[in-house]
């Protein structure tokens, strides 16, 4: 694959992460997608590994790593909230204090 195809692959990665982590916190999932995440996390990695020559197509790869590294503060800043506040989720996808909580 060239470097652009990569790069567009990681920031459609990205994108499906967050709807996944979207959908835990709305209580569809009951999972969180922690390896997707170690997946993507790889990927991009990879990627920053590689040397690029064109600038643009390295501004390109920053901007997206920058906003996988945005989303992971979000998703790891309501994961913490969840856990510290004793939250829990209803089938319904409801956030409700935890048993410990009331």
């Amino acid at each position: 694959m060239a470097i652009s195809e990569d790069i567009n692959h990681l920031e459609k990665e990205i994108e499906l992460l967050n709807k996944k982590y979207e959908r835990f916190f709305s209580g569809a999932e009951r999972k969180e997608p922690s390896d997707d995440r170690s997946r993507v996390e790889s990927l991009a990695r990879r990627l920053l590994g590689e040397f690029i020559a064109n600038s643009g197509q390295s501004f390109r790869l920053g901007t997206v790593t920058r906003r996988l590294t945005t989303y992971k503060a979000h998703w790891d800043r309501i994961l913490r909230e969840m856990e510290e506040n004793g939250l829990r989720k209803t089938k319904k996808g409801k956030v409700l204090p935890g048993k410990n909580r009331l």
